[in-house]
This record gives C-alpha cells, sequence and structure tokens, in this order.
C-alpha cells in the first residue's frame, strides 16, 4: 500500500478514536441512567426499517459525494491533516478516502440492520452509533450523506418524544391535556401548567375562562411559542393553545417538515383561523381579518391570491398573528411601524367571558399590542396594501463599503451609500456571521418595491444552485439535526461538564462553514417577486432555537433636526467588536448572527419604538441554545452598556428599549450607574403605562384592573407593571407570597431582568425619541 493510503487510514483510525467520539459514546451510556435519558431505554427494534431505508440512501448519496480536493502542492485536506498524495490521480485520491470513511459506516449499518441486534440494543445505543457516523460524515463535508443520516436522526427523536393524546375536559368539552411540561421555542422559559387547552372557537374560549375564574387561576394564550421573554402561564396556572402541538412542539420540523405542517393546520380545523377581506378602504388599502391561530405561511400563501399584503412582518413563517401582534412585533423599512400600528379592530373574550370588539383609535393605541391583558384574542383586523412587487437584490460585500467604521466621513462613498439604503430602500437588512472576521460573511438585504407584476417570479425557484443547495442544507441540519439534539440536551442545558453540548457546538460551527455564505442568496441582477415573497424569503437560520436580545435604538437628531444617521455606524460596530472581543478571549458570545433592520417608530403606547420620530434601529445578537448561559448574559448586559448609552446631540440618553418579545439583559448601566432592568423599564415607560391602565380600566363593562390581574397576568407581568396594578388596589406581593396551590411565588430568574433596587429616572429632554 502507498504511504499516502497509509496515512490515510491512520488519520481515520485516529479520528474514530478521537475525544469527540469518546464524548458521544459517553455521553448516550451514562443518559441512559439518569432521568431525563428516559426515552433514551426504549427497545430499538421498531427503528429497523428506518434504519434500513438509510442504508439503502447513503449507497446511493455515497455516487455523487466528494470528500477531497487535490490542491497544486500534491497534498489534500482528510479529517484535519494535510496528506501528501505524489502525482496520484485526484479521482483515484477522492474515491480511497470516500471508501475509507464508507467503509466505518458499513460497518456499523450492519450491525444496525441486524435485527437480533437490535433486540438487545436502546435507542440511545442507536443515536450513539449514528451520531459518531455523523461526525465523520460532517468532517468529510458529505453533505448529501449528512442530511440522510440527519432525517433518520430526526425521526428516531420524534419516536423517542412521542405527542401526548388530547382528551376531553370534563367540564368544558373542550381538548386538553394535563400538566403538560410547557416550553418555548427558545427554550427560555419552562413551567408545568395545571391544564392545557386547545380550543377551536370562540364559545370554547368561552368556557375555558369561566372555568379558570372558577378554579382560581390565572389564563394565558400561546401561538408558536416564538417569544423569549415570559409573557406565558405558569406552573399550575392555565395555559390556552391557539394551535395543535403537533406544530407548536419543539421539534414539530423535524416529525413532518414545513410541508406536513401545512397539512396539520389544514386539517386542525380551527375557527380561529382564517383570513377574510372587510372592506377596500381609499385606493390601494383594505381592511383585513385575521384570525389569531392564522399563521405568517398561510397569510403568505393568502396574499399571493388575493392581492392583499400587510407592508411589513415577520420574517419567520412559523409564528401566529395573535402572538405576534400580542408583543408588538415589526418588520423592517423606515416607512413601516409594528404591526400593531395597522390594527383597525381587536377582538377579544374578556374577562367576563364575552366577545368584546374594539376599533376607536384611541383605545387600540393601549390594547392593539397588550400582551394579552385584555383579554384573549380571537382575531385582528389589520389594514394592508395592495399588493407591490420588490426588486429583490440582497448582496455579499465589504461590510465597510456599506457601513463605515465611526467618524466617517459624511461625504465618504460608503456613508452616502449606507444612508440611502437606510432611507430609501423599502426593506432594509444587514446581516453577519460572526466568527469568520469582519471581511467575510456579511450580505445586505436591501430592495425597493417598484418591480413590475409582469416580471415578477418565484425566488425559490430561480435563484442559483449553489443557495439553494447551502440553504436547504443549513436548514435540514438545524432543523433536524441540532434541533432535535438541543431537545435531548435540554435537562442539562449550560451544565459546564456536559459533554454532548460540545458535540453539538462542534456541528454547528460545521454547519456554518460548510454552508457558510452560501446560505444567503445573492443574485447578480434584482429578481422581481411579490412584496410578501420577498418579506417571507426562507432562510433556515430562523428555525432554529437561539437567544437573542433585540435593542431598539432611536435614531438621533442632528443639531439642524434631521437624522443623524451615524448612529447606523456606531451601533453596528459596537457589536462588532464586542463579539470580536469574545472570540478572541476565546468564548463565542455570538456563534450564529449580528442582524440590523431600520424601521420607522411607533404609535402604540407600549411600542419599545413609540415616540421615536426619526426612526430606528431593531439590532440584534443571535447565539444558539449552545452559547453557555452566563456566557451569553455577560455578552447581554456588556452590550447593553454600550447601546443603551448613546446620545441625542444635546448630550441626552437616547431611550433604546428592547424588543418585548425578546430577551432583555440582566441590568442595566446608564452613565455608569447601574439598574434594575424592570426598574428601569417602568421608569422610562412611566406616563405610558400610566394611560395603557387608564385604557384597560375602562375597556370592559364590569370588568376591573383587579379582574384583569387576577384572570389574564402572569408573574413576569405582574412585576413589569407592578406600580400601576398597585395605584388600582392589586395587592402585588400578597398574590406572589399565595403557596402552591395554582400560584407559586417569584421566580427572579427569568429572560427579563432580576427585581433589585435601582436609581432614580433620568430627565428626557430628547428631541428624537419622546415618550408621552
Amino acid at each position: 500500500m502507498s504511504d499516502w493510503k497509509q496515512s490515510v487510514e491512520k488519520t481515520y483510525q485516529q479520528w474514530k478514536y478521537n475525544d469527540m467520539h469518546k464524548e458521544i459514546k459517553t455521553y448516550f451510556n451514562e443518559a441512559q441512567h439518569q432521568p431525563f435519558g428516559e426515552p433514551f431505554k426504549k427497545e430499538s427494534s421498531p427503528l429497523v426499517a428506518n434504519l434500513s431505508d438509510l442504508k439503502d440512501n447513503i449507497t446511493e448519496k455515497k455516487k455523487s459525494e466528494k470528500v477531497v480536493k487535490k490542491k497544486d502542492d500534491n497534498t489534500i485536506e482528510f479529517l484535519g491533516n494535510t496528506i501528501d498524495v505524489g502525482e496520484e490521480d485526484e479521482e483515484e485520491v477522492d474515491n480511497f478516502c470516500k471508501e475509507t470513511i464508507f467503509g466505518g459506516f458499513w460497518k456499523t449499518m450492519t450491525k444496525l440492520c441486524n435485527a437480533v441486534y437490535l433486540a438487545v440494543k436502546s435507542v440511545g445505543d442507536v443515536l450513539k452509533k449514528l451520531l459518531k457516523k455523523l461526525v465523520d460524515f460532517f468532517a468529510a463535508g458529505m453533505k448529501k450523506s449528512v442530511i440522510a443520516i440527519g432525517n433518520v436522526v430526526a425521526k428516531i427523536v420524534a419516536w423517542a418524544y412521542p405527542l401526548p393524546d388530547y382528551v376531553e375536559h370534563t367540564e368544558t368539552g373542550v381538548l386538553s391535556v394535563m400538566e403538560l411540561e410547557f416550553n418555548n421555542y427558545g427554550e427560555t422559559v419552562k413551567n408545568v401548567p395545571k391544564v392545557t387547552f386547545f380550543p377551536k372557537t370562540v364559545e370554547e374560549i368561552k368556557k375555558v375562562i369561566m372555568f379558570a375564574k372558577s378554579e382560581k387561576r390565572r389564563l394565558r394564550a400561546a401561538g408558536m411559542k416564538h417569544s423569549w421573554s415570559d409573557m406565558f402561564s405558569n406552573t399550575g396556572e392555565i395555559l390556552m393553545y391557539l394551535l395543535p402541538l403537533s406544530v407548536t412542539d419543539t421539534i414539530s420540523f423535524a416529525r413532518t417538515g414545513l410541508e406536513g405542517m401545512e397539512e396539520e393546520l389544514r386539517s386542525w380545523g380551527s375557527d380561529l383561523s382564517g383570513i377574510e377581506v372587510v372592506e377596500e378602504l381609499d385606493e390601494g388599502h383594505a381592511a383585513v381579518r385575521v384570525g389569531a391561530a392564522t399563521t405568517n405561511l398561510e397569510m403568505m400563501n393568502w396574499s399571493n391570491q388575493s392581492g392583499w399584503t400587510l407592508p411589513m412582518d415577520i420574517i419567520a413563517v412559523m409564528i401566529t398573528y395573535g402572538g405576534s401582534n400580542a408583543t408588538i412585533c415589526h418588520g423592517s423599512g423606515l416607512h413601516t411601524q409594528t404591526l400593531s400600528d395597522l390594527v383597525l379592530e381587536l377582538e377579544f373574550v374578556n374577562a367576563n367571558g364575552e366577545l368584546q370588539t374594539v376599533n376607536d383609535p384611541d383605545i387600540l393605541k393601549g390594547v392593539g399590542g397588550c400582551f394579552g391583558l385584555a383579554g384573549i384574542v380571537t382575531a385582528i383586523t389589520f389594514k394592508m396594501d395592495a399588493m407591490t412587487y420588490a426588486k429583490f437584490h440582497p448582496k455579499k460585500t465589504l461590510m465597510e463599503e456599506s457601513i463605515p467604521r465611526p467618524g466617517a466621513d459624511p461625504e465618504s462613498e460608503a456613508f452616502k451609500k449606507m444612508v440611502d439604503l437606510c432611507e430609501n430602500s423599502y426593506y432594509v437588512e444587514f446581516f453577519w456571521f460572526p466568527n469568520n472576521g469582519t471581511e467575510d460573511g456579511y450580505w445586505e438585504n436591501c430592495w425597493k418595491n417598484d418591480g413590475v407584476k409582469e416580471e415578477a417570479i418565484d425566488i425559490n425557484e430561480s435563484i442559483e444552485d449553489e443557495y439553494q443547495v447551502a440553504t436547504t442544507y443549513m436548514f435540514e441540519i438545524i432543523m433536524k439535526i441540532l434541533h432535535p439534539m438541543t431537545l435531548i440536551t435540554r435537562e442539562e442545558h449550560y451544565d459546564d461538564k456536559t459533554s454532548l453540548q460540545e458535540c453539538l457546538r462542534y456541528l454547528f460551527t460545521k454547519v456554518v462553514s460548510m454552508a457558510g455564505i452560501d446560505a444567503l442568496p445573492a443574485p447578480d441582477t434584482p429578481l422581481t417577486t411579490s412584496v410578501v415573497e420577498a418579506l417571507h424569503f426562507r432562510r433556515g437560520f430562523h428555525y432554529i432555537a437561539v437567544q437573542e436580545m433585540e435593542m431598539e435604538i432611536p435614531i438621533p437628531s442632528t443639531e439642524s433636526g434631521g437624522p443623524d444617521w451615524s448612529i447606523v455606524s456606531q451601533a453596528w460596530w459596537d457589536a462588532v467588536d464586542l463579539i470580536e472581543k469574545s472570540e478572541k478571549d476565546g468564548v463565542f458570545a455570538v456563534d450564529m448572527a449580528l442582524e440590523l433592520r431600520v424601521m420607522g417608530g411607533s404609535n402604540v403606547l407600549m411600542a419599545p419604538q413609540f415616540g421615536n420620530k426619526h426612526g430606528t434601529l431593531a439590532i440584534e445578537p443571535v447565539s444558539t441554545r449552545i452559547v453557555h448561559k452566563e456566557v451569553w448574559e455577560d455578552f447581554k448586559e456588556e452590550l447593553a452598556k454600550v447601546w443603551m448609552n448613546y446620545k441625542d446631540y444635546d448630550g441626552t440618553p437616547l431611550l433604546s428599549r428592547v424588543h418585548w418579545a425578546k430577551e432583555s439583559p440582566r441590568s442595566v448601566t446608564i452613565d455608569g450607574v447601574k439598574h434594575d432592568t424592570i426598574e428601569y423599564w417602568q421608569k422610562i415607560y412611566g406616563q405610558n403605562m400610566i394611560q395603557f391602565f387608564t385604557i384597560l380600566d375602562s375597556l370592559s363593562e364590569d370588568v376591573s384592573i383587579q379582574d384583569i390581574f387576577n384572570l389574564f397576568s402572569n408573574k413576569y407581568l405582574d412585576k413589569l407593571f407592578k406600580p400601576e396594578w398597585e395605584k388600582y388596589g392589586v395587592d402585588v406581593e400578597a398574590f406572589a407570597a399565595i403557596e402552591e396551590n395554582g400560584k407559586v411565588t417569584f421566580n427572579e430568574d427569568t429572560a427579563n431582568g432580576e427585581l433589585v433596587p435601582a436609581d432614580e429616572a433620568m430627565e428626557n429632554k430628547s428631541t428624537c425619541c419622546v415618550l408621552s
């Protein structure tokens, strides 16, 4: 055997017994002796068909896989080693390397496809072997084989974690599950409601509300669970899902895929989903009634057919409008406000179990986005636009050519380009994959809506093959491997001794490096497509369970009264520099993305964009759950110190505030003085909170603030609005102290900050962001 072949085999043998393989083996062996490892103990015999299909699938994929590429110096990179192959033909070298890796795979699959062998092995044993092979394929860059294994891993995890059966609730007749553990999509909120209901009609919602009142338990609603903040129910209380578990479960994508989820939505048959035009308003606008359980995916399909669209929307397609409106979500574009600013009418069931409709604009400023405190929302009527057509033309370019570093000359080409993109684009988004340096991984998604309908195409089918392969690869791996695997490690999340977390960190790093910037499209020329298609252009990384803190930073004024766009450079590069510092320190606090969007202000009282007359920068670092909790919390706090200390031209602090659906820093430091996060929100939203509660107090006949507190609040909202509750005679402290009987004491360890003493509020003189 030639020297290079011996080197290949030696490299593979060393690779097979490296720390990564040992950690996977140790984890699954130990997990099966722990309570959280119970699902892994199942007998694996039922998996034989899936494993047999995998063997056949990999055999087919192998033909088109390429493992190595010969360099000019006659060397190859194989599993992290450089090997000199001399004058050997590249195809011959590639085939040998491929056979070396597949040889190990075939030995494993021969065992796993043996029914006698499987009969004495557990699910954990099977996952252990598949994950070791998965790591091999990852390291060799064999994308198709990775996806093939990923599909089987997803099926096994879904089988190991079955969904519970619904039962008809004795007293209400509504589908329910008792004591179902709740985890939000970002894995930042966990509790166990006493009962979880799944109503499909307004009448069923009324029954659940009256049941909650009779039981003296609080009730909160959930859609797709995409809020990171603690807006949900609490342990011992009552939760209401507006969608089935088959689409809201943490690993729904792994269970059914996107098409399967669409079918689940159709077959659920809920009256709370649906879209209809109520009336056409002035030219180019319509009032459109949307069921609270309607998803963005359903809206996208409806808009393409009807010709009516929201002027902005949230990127991810699998969230509900009831949820995104309740937390005052937004899109992008200087001309746009929040989703709640578009509300013309709100329908909800109040604390007396009565269906109520509100369409007074002054009242909607308060309840258009009210965190579910008005009641259970059943439908929302939005003001929509006639469909326009985007000239979709995202670009990969050098970061400093579009976002110059702070201090750049306003007359420089880069600065003028940045201003032009922010002021004149219909949609404005800047995006960066960190940990690859600032020269790589930058992408800007800025486009106008001046396209012509006759030229419109389906961009999902028209972009280049390189992008299609990369984005499909990233989406499949995130949703069918990484997300299910984070579910497996949920019970030991943030434990520094966790071995499998390090494996996941490795796998995710490989996903980003293998898909890389190719996972973001950059067509040579603009592609004309409907605005709704461009708004919801699917990108796999929007679906992984991540950690996010989004800051809404007001665009300050210049001394002459205009917008000061240098804030874009300042906020962006301050974040970039802090991210790069964390990389140099070896902690990698942000392992996924930095994203910035430009939008307008808001007229909704509790919107974090309220009063921003020049507009708002919505900027957020995004990290996977694999980043350790303390690393992430420390990073959020440090970044908030920077972002929340920007000043207007006259030295007045800008009122930077976090998105209510995202995470907050543990504390807020302004001019060197440390404030508690929640108390700081109470101070800067003070007057708006007063107006908000004035509206709530007179909203529903025979419904008091005490009634709203007793039925529709939760522990986080108790703390957030504590001064206002108490003005209306609510004894928040006494309520919090009630022992476990459906009510629990406050848990300070949340994603929304902690309640500790803080300093006095600052005087607000800003000319760019004014709270009432």
